[in-house]
């Protein structure tokens, strides 16, 4: 069976390049493809700008920021959008807490530049707690921060901002979705992942053991096999809950 162009989304701090083992590794059962995630200020336009870049019928999938923006092109195409995947992602709108968080780190970055914001203040809750000391996982975290760039990064944070609660909308979802978490994430919570597939209603869940919110860079073996039985229409090998 020829398998539909498969999209995929990067995290904030990132770009298509976080997923280049899974394209390395799933090039060759068809067409696949990653996308920056810069150039818009919001959710919505993001989606829009997906949408305008996309094939006609792809299959789609996001982790973290870009798992928000797959959401609501999900929403905005469902015609469009075959199937879905959302790993490390979070249905809910923005805390106070976070606003003021993402208004500090903005000003830093545009001081002291992306690669040290990163290093600094959050590269720490992008490892899996006892990797800290993984300096190759590290060097490629600063690495692909430094690539967003300053405007790229404010970009992403003002597409944060702009969130709304989507959980109620979530509903309205209706090709197979897959929702993959790595278990000790120390950014998005079981409970906003159980949420999504509570909203969907049909959604499968899989937990991903060692792994933290990058699960395509730390755990790129298991996210490459969700995506290509998912990709495939055949059941998760992984653990489910």
């Amino acid at each position: 069976m020829q398998r539909e162009p498969l999209v995929l989304l990067p995290a904030m701090l990132t770009g298509a390049r976080l997923w280049h083992r899974q394209l390395d590794a799933l090039g060759s059962l068809g067409r696949v493809g990653a996308l920056d995630l810069v150039g818009e200020r919001t959710i919505g336009a993001m989606a829009d700008r997906v949408l305008d870049i996309a094939p006609p019928a792809f299959a789609l999938g996001g982790l973290s920021l870009g798992g928000m923006v797959a959401m609501e092109v999900a929403l905005r195409a469902p015609e469009r959008v075959t199937r879905l995947v959302l790993v490390g992602t979070s249905a809910r709108a923005p805390t106070e807490q976070q606003r003021e968080l993402w208004l500090a780190l903005a000003e830093s970055a545009k001081r002291d530049g992306v690669r040290a914001t990163t290093r600094e203040h959050l590269l720490d809750a992008l490892r899996t707690p006892g990797r800290h000391d993984d300096a190759t996982l590290s060097a490629e975290v600063l690495s692909l921060a430094e690539h967003v760039g300053v405007a790229g990064f404010l970009d992403q944070l003002s597409m944060q901002a702009s969130r709304m609660d989507m959980r109620r909308r979530l509903r309205a979802i209706g090709c197979p979705t897959l929702v993959v978490r790595g278990e000790l994430d120390a950014l998005c919570s079981d409970a906003m992942h159980e949420e999504i597939c509570d909203a969907v209603g049909h959604a499968r869940y899989v937990r991903v053991p060692e792994c933290g919110h990058l699960a395509a860079l730390e755990q790129g073996p298991a996210i490459t096999a969700l995506l290509d039985y998912w990709w495939a229409g055949e059941p998760s090998p992984a653990r489910a809950s």
